[in-house]
């Protein structure tokens, strides 16, 4: 999400990569290369032995420079702050959806509806049954489409 964010600021893609070593690459340089600290579960079972990249020097992480910061120009420190976080390495850092909408970002630019930020997760009963609604507009608007 945060790529696709960055990307909605830019008009182009934040990680741009010839192949999987180039990409591997603009990610940590942007990023960072993942730590014991960054990425505990992926450290030392991702990159380091990833085949034909192991042997790869990977860039550290910022050395002081905002990278991000750099490459998204129009955006706020408030959607760079909400990129960074959603471009974690580990997962389990990531925020939840609730989270994102309680964000600086959204505060300072976006009126997020209370019932929405306050909402818990929803039940895999009510998630299923939403899935449902959604194939069922799908079917109906491609049906229209088809048609038209």
């Amino acid at each position: 999400m945060g790529a696709i964010m960055a990307e909605l600021f830019t008009s182009t893609p934040l990680f741009r990569g010839s192949n999987s070593v180039d990409q591997v690459w603009k990610i940590c340089s942007v990023i960072g290369t993942p730590t014991k600290n960054t990425w505990e579960d992926g450290h030392g079972h991702g990159l380091s032995h990833a085949g034909n990249i192991k042997k790869l020097m990977f860039p550290k992480a910022y050395d002081g420079v905002d990278k991000l910061a750099e490459l998204v120009t129009n955006a706020d420190k408030n959607a760079i702050s909400l990129i960074r976080w959603l471009c974690s390495w580990d997962d389990r850092k990531r925020p939840t959806t609730q989270e994102v909408l309680r964000h600086p970002f959204f505060a300072s630019h976006y009126n997020v509806p209370k019932s929405i930020v306050t909402r818990g997760p929803t039940s895999p009963v009510a998630s299923s049954a939403m899935k449902r609604k959604a194939m069922l507009y799908f079917r109906q608007f491609n049906k229209k489409q088809r048609i038209a």
